[in-house]
């Protein structure tokens, strides 16, 4: 198993989002 973090998650797309 292996359960992702939201907050991990959320930081890398909303660098990548505002670039």
């Amino acid at each position: 198993g292996g359960r992702r973090k939201p907050l991990a998650v959320f930081i890398i797309i909303y660098q990548n989002y505002t670039r």
